[in-house]
């Protein structure tokens, strides 16, 4: 290549029985045909470095080749994984990585949604006597502390196994099956995605309906689903951080706990009590004598079991937990572990507070109704 480029000391002897005419003619035609390939390959080179920056790619270096010993503007490699790193790094600090509280306030309204109203019915579906919200409780706290901690164990999986993906870490841990998890997940989070666009139609569609001026094909679940579901959810999903939705969380739980503080004015505001505004007569189906152990507390028992479902975004929290890099120190991971463990408890405990006082306060204020 050296010699195809000019450095003709660099050549070796040709075979006499090629005329020097022809040698000169080939040589010419290679040459040219090189410093040709030139351009597209600093493109090349420059795009791959483009979208490995975009990604966060880390490249090794590569031997520096006499080919492209024209390029004035050619680099070695050895400059390029720290100006990677920095773009990387950069990319972090413009989002990609999430504080403690930032993530906390993700995962709490992560867990909270509208399916906290059911809370209360799944009490009332084993006994109408107030004296089940003890056993109720105790139910919600089992759940909230092993549900927590299931999800400080899958943050420590990722960084045991140096992870960021459900699937690697599973297939790192238990080497087969990596598509079982990731099946659940994908099913999982259809079966969310549907639950809510359901809800998030049903709402908007009366709000619609309210206006009276809209066509009534606007105004329709079905069109105003299809619209939430590819103007709305498919870009969410399409997301490759939490950090964006971070203030959304934050609107998000003020929102919930609006609710949850409504549900407490309901109670001692007496307005669905015997006289108030709201009441309308109900005969309980279930005695309140009844045990308050049953079968029929299964139903709250898989109500729990949902309402802490959250585990399926574990390793990207904990991935995009402030430092968000998969190589870190001892003394760094140790951090970052603890840091994810005040996520947890801070997610899950808001969460269950508000679940708690739901289920205390609907019941109390509907009981069976």
């Amino acid at each position: 290549l050296a010699f195809l480029l000019g450095e003709k000391e660099a050549a070796p002897q040709m075979p006499a029985r090629r005329s020097c005419a022809a040698q000169q003619r080939s040589l010419s035609l290679l040459r040219h045909a090189v410093l040709l390939c030139v351009p597209a390959v600093r493109l090349l080179r420059a795009g791959s470095a483009a979208f490995a920056a975009s990604r966060g790619i880390v490249q090794a270096p590569a031997v520096k080749s006499p080919f492209l010993a024209g390029d004035r503007h050619h680099r070695s490699l050895a400059t390029t994984r720290p100006r990677l790193r920095a773009s990387a790094k950069a990319e972090d600090a413009s989002g990609s990585s999430t504080g403690t509280v930032a993530s906390s306030l993700n995962l709490a309204k992560n867990l909270v949604g509208s399916g906290v109203l059911s809370l209360p019915a799944g009490v009332a579906a084993f006994s109408s006597s107030p004296a089940a919200l003890g056993p109720s409780l105790a139910l919600l706290v089992i759940a909230a502390v092993i549900s927590a901690y299931t999800f400080y164990l899958l943050g420590k999986v990722c960084q045991d196994t140096q992870t960021a993906t459900f699937g690697s870490a599973w297939e790192r841990s238990v080497r087969t099956g990596k598509w079982v998890p990731q099946l659940v997940c994908i099913l999982e989070c259809l079966g969310g995605s549907v639950v809510y666009a359901m809800v998030l139609g049903d709402v908007f569609s009366s709000l619609l309906q309210g206006f009276g001026a809209l066509p009534a094909l606007l105004t329709a679940r079905s069109s105003v689903i299809a619209f939430i579901s590819v103007a709305v959810l498919y870009p969410l999903c399409c997301l490759r951080s939490f950090a964006q939705l971070a203030k959304f969380s934050l609107l998000g739980t003020l929102a919930t706990s609006y609710v949850v503080m409504f549900v407490v004015k309901r109670f001692f505001d007496g307005s669905y009590a015997a006289g108030g505004m709201f009441y309308k007569p109900f005969v309980a189906t279930v005695a309140a004598s009844q045990s308050l152990v049953n079968p029929q507390m299964l139903v709250l028992v898989s109500i729990l079991s949902t309402a802490f479902l959250v585990h399926f975004n574990a390793p990207q929290f904990y991935n995009e937990l402030t430092p968000s890099q998969l190589e870190l120190s001892e003394t760094e991971r140790n951090g970052k572990l603890r840091r994810f463990s005040t996520v947890a408890m801070a997610g899950f405990g808001i969460a269950s507070l508000q679940y708690a006082l739901v289920m205390v306060f609907g019941f109390l204020t509907f009981g069976q109704a």
